[in-house]
């Protein structure tokens, strides 16, 4: 006997072009191959007296069959000839099939009832480098040897599952520790043996025949033609395919009884009438759908005006709404999917609606089950034996099912890429334009994941991939919980955790965050400001409290600490104060003291001028005050409100952005320079008299109450003179700066990974800090002094003069009219209050 086996070497043997295929006494005679595809005569080489030893295939890496000769392969069945039963199927194959030898695979000794005592034989042999996701099959058996690539047991185990894209379930194995699990292909060594079959596909309950008629062994281009075209036959969308999918989800709804709201009952039912009050200046009647309850008892039963698009098909939406209605004739449907699929339905808007997506077998019970069985050798030793063989037996008799199974080298290469981009807000659209998601796919020869492997192409599965793995790394999740679980970890296993404090009752949530360099530096701080941010959390209900100010140590803005809540109120901002200064003197042991009570510590606090922040500092002071005076008295005491805040309320107000020394916005912002208290309480009742009744009069009388004009003026303030002065000029909003800073990291991100980001830049600035202190390492080359940044801010102003001159220039030139230069020249921006503090 001889058999003759066609294989093409990609990389040929470094000592040789002859390759040698043994097989044992049952293929006696030994074949030279030319692997450069000249014809060799065959070389016949004598049996042995005895039984020879398996010579193991030599270490030509990888081998491909696509030079097999598919003309002594079955055949797949003509489409022309719908098979009724298997045994038709069988018969048909058997016709198409050569005389040949058959090599005995396995041959029990000891049969048994499992085993069913038969020999497993095979007509082909083929060499493959991997097993591929469409192996071919026959009625008489095709073994495919398997190298292993280094891979163990369980990997194999794996391939088996992942790459064959046919559905499968095990029947039984044996071990390979029992003496009877042998393999006579590979000279009667222990394997492990696996016996598995095909459970077919999933297919639409309205399959059309000619897909369901693709019984195969072999996937050619005939059967992936027919797929093709029917696919692409129900891919068009007409006017009356989209008029009848309005009507499948108008009677889904009702049947599911969503359509009616709270009134909804088994009894309504959808009626499509003309609207009887309306009528289109064409004369053209409006049509509606409503429940048949609206005219008894009007809302909330369905009333909905019928989508203008589907005016033109208004008798053909008659017709299906009508109850009586009988389609003439049934739409076939082309969706075919592996038994592992989860939906129920085809997801096709057939005319009789989506078809039930169930086995094939249950479908068509006159096919069966289908026939298709494969068993599995694996030797139990893979570093003396780099090989396993797979024999499958029979045809399919079913279509074959997508190819929606990625194998799992892909799936770990992508969890790989996921793992290393290290971000737990990894999105979908934000992975596949990651350069390393390029450089995987060039690695397997495509420009995109779906040309990696086709199953890529359903982005779901990605974005499964990507929640499942963004679990793993946070398993309490993005939210408060997350960070519930950071501060717990982080407590017992870090001296100086970012996380300090973490109260969450289930309503109310304070998170203070901080270093201990960074408090050390506020304790030794004549004052600081406080702001909160609103654009950091995606939960738009968490807020960040920041306690910043310009550190002229290292000139540059420092963070002292940070504070997230999730409330906005006095009684917030109170808890917030009392927790930070308790945790700071009680636990730190750090000096927190308020020059106005004791003769040394804060000076003043910079505040936005805010209804909730104000009282809330005050409230605290007046907590720890012996002299329990009210918390109006405190804040006269320490509170000086950010000017840049004020200038935005004025421009606000005025909604005018010019600032020029006559305007209306300079005028008010005058209050700021008033030299005495009656002074400025006369500008606000002048502006109270000449806006009365305006939102400008209004703004004035706000300003004119006492606990406003003590934070703007120095002289309604019982804050000395010289500490207003030395404070007002050296702090200018730094803690609007900060809060750019973080918002430059990321906005409207899950709360965890804001609070990590939050975690990177207050690291930067103690080290910072630290650096300069300890070393002398500036934080950066540019120069910081004073008069630096007042060069940097007349560069600023005078750019953004020119920018608006452009502007105006160009909007006018667009009208046609002539521009004004010397008018233009005049305006100017807001004046430079500040310097500007860079980061």
């Amino acid at each position: 006997m001889s058999t003759h086996i066609y294989t093409k070497c990609v990389s040929p043997p470094r000592s040789s072009e002859i390759l040698v295929l043994s097989y044992s006494e049952y293929i006696p005679n030994i074949f030279l191959i030319d692997v450069s595809d000249q014809a060799i005569a065959p070389t016949v080489v004598p049996p042995r007296e005895s039984q020879p030893a398996l010579v193991p295939v030599p270490e030509v890496q990888p081998w491909i069959d696509n030079d097999f000769d598919d003309s002594t392969l079955d055949s797949p069945l003509s489409t022309e000839v719908p098979p009724t039963i298997v045994e038709s199927v069988e018969e048909e194959v058997e016709e198409l099939e050569p005389e040949g030898p058959e090599v005995i695979i396995f041959n029990d000794t000891q049969p048994d009832v499992e085993s069913n005592s038969q020999p497993i034989t095979a007509t082909r042999v083929i060499y493959v480098p991997d097993l591929p996701e469409y192996p071919r099959t026959s009625t008489r058996g095709i073994a495919y040897i398997v190298s292993t690539h280094n891979k163990t047991e369980q990997d194999i185990r794996t391939d088996l599952k992942t790459k064959l894209q046919y559905s499968k379930k095990q029947l039984w194995q044996v071990a390979g520790r029992k003496p009877k699990t042998r393999c006579a292909f590979f000279n009667d060594i222990r394997c492990h043996r696996i016996v598995y079959e095909c459970t077919g596909c999933l297919c639409c309950e309205y399959l059309d025949p000619e897909i369901r008629n693709l019984s195969h062994s072999a996937i050619t281009p005939e059967i992936s033609s027919v797929l093709r075209r029917h696919r692409v036959k129900n891919e068009g969308e007409t006017g009356e395919s989209i008029a009848n999918s309005f009507f499948l989800h108008t009677r889904t709804q009702f049947a599911q009884q969503k359509a009616c709201g709270n009134a909804a009952s088994s009894s309504c039912r959808p009626l499509l009438t003309p609207q009887q009050s309306v009528q289109m200046p064409s004369g053209a009647e409006v049509w509606q759908v409503r429940c048949i309850h609206r005219a008894a008892h009007g809302a909330p039963h369905k009333l909905r005006k019928l989508p203008a698009n589907l005016q033109p098909h208004i008798q053909f939406l008659l017709a299906r709404f009508a109850e009586d209605w009988q389609p003439d004739r049934l739409d076939t449907c082309h969706v075919v999917d592996a038994t592992s699929a989860r939906r129920h339905t085809c997801g096709v808007d057939h005319l009789q609606g989506e078809g039930a997506l169930k086995s094939f077998s249950e479908h068509f019970p006159t096919l069966g089950p289908c026939p298709n069985r494969f068993q599995v050798f694996i030797p139990v030793n893979l570093c003396d034996f780099p090989y396993y063989l797979v024999v499958f037996h029979n045809i399919h008799n079913h279509p074959p099912p997508p190819p929606v199974k990625t194998p799992q080298q892909y799936i770990d290469g992508i969890i790989s890429i996921i793992n290393n981009i290290r971000n737990p807000n990894l999105t979908l659209n934000t992975f596949i334009v990651n350069p390393r998601v390029q450089e995987f796919c060039s690695q397997f020869g495509g420009k995109d994941l779906w040309e990696v492997h086709q199953s890529l192409a359903n982005m779901d599965r990605i974005s499964a991939i990507i929640y499942k793995q963004r679990m793993l790394h946070a398993a309490a999740g993005q939210s408060i919980a997350g960070v519930a679980a950071k501060w717990e970890l982080e407590r017992l296993t870090m001296n100086d955790p970012y996380i300090k404090d973490f109260f969450w009752d289930g309503k109310n949530l304070i998170v203070i965050c901080f270093f201990k360099t960074q408090v050390e530096v506020l304790s030794r701080s004549k004052t600081f400001q406080v702001d909160m941010g609103f654009k950091r959390i995606k939960d738009s209900n968490i807020k960040e409290v920041l306690f910043a100010t310009y550190q002229p140590e290292i000139e540059k803005l420092f963070t002292f600490l940070r504070v997230f809540v999730n409330q906005e109120s006095t009684r917030m901002y109170y808890e917030v104060f009392k927790r930070v200064f308790t945790l700071l003197r009680d636990v730190y042991h750090l000096p927190i003291a308020w020059n106005y009570l004791s003769g040394s510590g804060f000076q003043a606090v910079i505040m936005d001028m805010d209804t909730k922040q104000c009282p809330g500092l005050g409230m605290y002071l007046a907590s720890i005050d012996e002299r329990r005076r009210p918390w109006q008295e405190h804040i006269k005491h320490i509170v000086i409100y950010c000017q840049v805040h004020l200038m935005r309320g004025i421009q606000e107000t005025t909604s005018d952005d010019d600032w020029t020394p006559e305007s209306i916005n300079q005028q008010m912002l005058d209050l700021v320079n008033c030299q005495s208290k009656e002074d400025y309480e006369d500008m606000c009742e002048e502006f109270e008299v000449r806006y009365r009744d305006t939102k400008l009069g209004r703004w004035a009388s706000h300003k004119k109450l006492q606990n406003y004009a003590c934070g703007i003026n120095k002289h309604c303030s019982a804050i000395p003179n010289e500490i207003w002065d030395d404070i007002y000029r050296k702090h200018s909003n730094p803690v609007e700066s900060s809060h750019w800073r973080g918002n430059s990291t990321g906005r409207w991100l899950p709360f965890l990974q804001a609070v990590e980001n939050s975690e990177r830049l207050d690291s930067r600035d103690a080290g910072q800090y630290n650096a300069f202190m300890d070393s002398g390492v500036r934080p950066g080359y540019r120069p910081r002094n004073m008069s630096k940044r007042f060069d940097q801010s007349e560069s600023q102003r005078e750019q953004k003069a020119k920018r608006r001159r452009g502007e105006r220039s160009s909007s006018r030139n667009t009208l046609g009219l002539t521009v004004d230069v010397a008018s233009t020249t005049n305006s100017s921006p807001a004046p430079a209050l500040y310097a500007v503090i860079t980061c």
